[in-house]
C-alpha cells in the first residue's frame, strides 16, 4: 500500500508540472527492451519490453510500460505498470539514460511471490535515422518472490508525437484552427475496436499439464491499427481467455498491417503481429507468439466500424497452434485529405489516463484453486486504465490490472466497460464517477472458472487541477461461474487531455 501511494504521489507531481497551453505537437516514444533474467536453477528467461513514454521535459519522461517473457519455459509471464526516467544528450548522436519501473504480475508459474516488480535502469543510447538503439544495465527484482537478476539489455526507442492539450478543450475552441495549422498537425487515421473471437484447437493437442487440450477457447480483447502511412498501419493487439478451459490466458501482440479499399467505407486489412503469449496451462514454450489475420471491415458515416476476422496462431516454442475467427465492432477516426482538410471540421476528443492501486477484500465462501476452505487474504493490484469520453459525462474504458500482493502473484484481469462522470454541482471540483465492466481474468490462483467476470463502481474524484484528479472508488467484482467474489477499493490519481479528431 506503501508503495502505491508513493507511486501515485510520484505520478501526481510529475505530471502535473506539464505545461498548461493549448494544443502542441509533445514527443513521445516506444521504447522495447529485450534481456535474458538469470532464476533459480540455472535457468533462463527471455524478457521482451514494451513501453509508451512521454517526454514531460527536456529531461525527464513518464509512461505506461508491460514486460512479457517470450524464451525459456515461462510462457504467460506478464508485468504491467509505470515507467519514469531521465535523460541527458552528450553531443549530437548519444544520450545518457536512467530510469524506474514499478508494477505487478506474473505468471507461467514463475517464483514472482506476490507479483510485485521493480525494475531500475541505466544506459546509453545512439541516435541514427531508424531511431535510437540502446544498450542497458538492469536489475529485475520481485522483492517478495525469488526473483532477482541483473543482466545488459538491449533497447530500441522510436520517436513520435502526439497532439494533445493538457486540459479538456471547448468544441468551439477548435473552429479557430487555422488551415495551416491543422495541414502540420492532421490528425492520424485510427481504427479502436473490440474484439470476441474463438480459437479452434487442433484436436489432441497437449497443454502444460500434458493433457490434451481438447477445447476452444473464448478471447476478448481490443485492436488498434495506427496509420502511418495511407494504408499501412501499426497494430497493437492485447487479448484474454473469457470461455473454455484456459481461464488465465492471456496475449499481447504488436506489428504491421496493410489496408485494401475495396469501397470507401469497406476494406479488406492483413496483418502480421509477434508478441507474447501464455498462462492458463497453454503451452506457449517461453512465450512467443506469431499471428497473421485477414479482417473485412465496414465504416459507417458517424464513424461505427464493424467487421469480421479470420487468423491463425502459433508459438513455435510450443506445441500451441490455432485458427480464429472473431467479430469486431469499434470506431474509426478517417483522416482527411489535405483538400478536404478544414479547422472547422476537427474537434477535440477528450481522454483520461489513470493509475491506480486497487484491492480485492473477498466476501463470501471464496476460495483459491485447490482449497478447499475459503480464503479471506486481500490481494492488491496496479492498474492502468484508459477512459475514451463519447461526450463530456460518458465514456468507455480500457484497464489492465496485475496482482503485487496478497499471495496471488501471477493474477491479471482485462477489463472493457462504459462509464458515467459528473459534477455534483455547477463548477464543482468534486466529481461523481460510476462505471459497469466486464472481460477476462486469471491466473494467481483465484478461482475464476473459466476467466468470464464482471465488475461494478461508484466513485468520488476531486480536481487537484485543471488536467489531474485524485479519486476514490468502491465496487463488487465475480466471476461468471468460478466462486471467486470480493469487494474492490481502488485509489487512482488520472490524467485528463484532449487530442484532436475529424469529425
Amino acid at each position: 500500500m506503501k508503495t502505491a501511494l508513493l507511486l501515485i504521489t510520484l505520478a501526481s507531481i510529475t505530471l502535473s508540472s506539464v505545461s498548461q497551453a493549448a494544443f502542441k505537437q509533445r514527443p513521445t516514444k516506444l521504447r522495447l527492451t529485450l534481456e535474458e533474467l538469470d532464476l533459480s536453477g540455472d535457468e533462463k528467461m527471455g524478457l521482451l519490453g514494451s513501453s509508451y513514454l512521454l517526454r514531460l521535459n527536456r529531461n525527464i519522461y513518464a509512461g505506461l510500460g508491460i514486460y512479457s517473457a517470450v524464451s525459456g519455459k515461462r510462457g504467460g509471464f506478464f508485468t504491467g505498470g509505470l515507467e519514469m526516467g531521465v535523460n541527458k544528450r552528450v553531443g549530437r548522436r548519444w544520450e545518457l539514460d536512467a530510469g524506474l519501473f514499478v508494477g505487478g504480475g506474473g505468471g507461467g508459474a514463475a517464483p514472482q511471490g506476490g507479483g510485485l516488480m521493480i525494475r531500475p535502469h541505466i544506459g546509453v543510447l545512439y541516435k541514427t535515422t531508424l531511431g535510437q538503439f540502446g544498450l542497458q544495465y538492469s536489475q529485475v527484482d520481485f522483492p517478495n518472490g525469488d526473483i532477482d537478476s541483473k543482466q545488459l539489455a538491449l533497447s530500441y526507442d522510436r520517436p513520435l508525437s502526439l497532439l494533445l492539450s493538457d486540459n479538456w478543450q471547448p468544441q468551439y475552441k477548435s473552429r479557430s484552427l487555422s488551415n495551416s495549422f491543422m495541414r502540420r498537425n492532421k490528425p492520424a487515421t485510427q481504427d479502436f475496436s473490440l474484439i470476441i473471437q474463438n480459437y479452434n484447437v487442433p484436436e489432441g493437442l497437449l497443454n502444460t499439464d500434458a493433457v490434451v487440450q481438447d477445447e476452444n477457447m473464448s478471447l476478448i480483447g481490443v485492436e488498434w491499427d495506427y496509420y502511418y502511412r495511407d494504408n499501412a498501419f501499426f497494430r497493437l493487439q492485447p487479448l484474454g481467455a473469457l470461455g473454455g478451459d484456459s481461464d488465465g490466458y492471456a496475449s499481447l501482440l504488436m506489428g504491421l498491417g496493410y489496408r485494401f479499399r475495396l469501397t470507401d467505407d469497406t476494406s479488406l486489412k492483413v496483418s502480421a503481429t509477434l508478441g507474447a503469449s501464455g498462462g492458463g496451462r497453454v503451452d506457449t514454450g517461453g512465450g512467443f507468439t506469431a499471428d497473421t489475420s485477414i479482417n473485412l471491415q465496414h465504416r459507417f458515416n458517424n464513424g461505427l466500424s464493424v467487421g469480421v476476422r479470420a487468423g491463425v496462431v502459433a508459438a513455435p516454442d510450443g506445441d500451441f497452434k490455432a485458427s480464429s475467427v472473431g467479430l469486431l465492432i469499434g470506431h474509426s477516426d478517417q483522416a482527411p485529405s489535405n483538400r478536404q482538410l478544414s479547422g472547422r471540421d476537427v474537434k477535440p476528443r477528450h481522454w483520461r489516463m489513470r493509475a491506480t492501486h486497487q484491492t480485492y477484500r473477498p466476501t463470501g465462501d471464496t476460495r483459491r484453486k485447490g482449497k478447499s476452505t475459503a480464503d479471506d487474504r486481500d490481494v492488491h493490484l496496479f492498474a492502468l486504465q484508459t477512459d475514451i469520453f463519447m461526450n463530456r459525462n460518458v465514456y468507455l474504458s480500457g484497464q489492465a490490472i496485475g496482482a503485487y500482493d496478497g499471495g496471488a502473484g501471477g493474477y491479471a484481469a482485462g477489463l472493457v466497460g462504459v462509464g458515467y462522470m459528473t459534477p455534483l454541482w455547477k463548477n464543482s471540483r468534486l466529481l461523481f464517477n460510476a462505471e459497469l465492466l466486464g472481460g477476462a481474468a486469471g491466473g494467481g490462483g483465484l478461482a475464476v472458472g473459466d476467466g468470464l467476470v464482471s465488475q461494478a463502481m461508484l466513485g468520488l474524484a476531486y480536481r487537484t487541477t485543471r488536467s489531474t484528479s485524485l479519486q476514490a472508488a468502491y465496487g463488487k467484482i465475480r466471476s461468471n461461474n468460478g466462486n471467486f467474489e470480493a469487494d474492490v477499493l481502488n485509489l487512482t490519481f488520472a490524467y485528463r487531455f484532449s487530442t484532436l479528431t475529424w469529425r
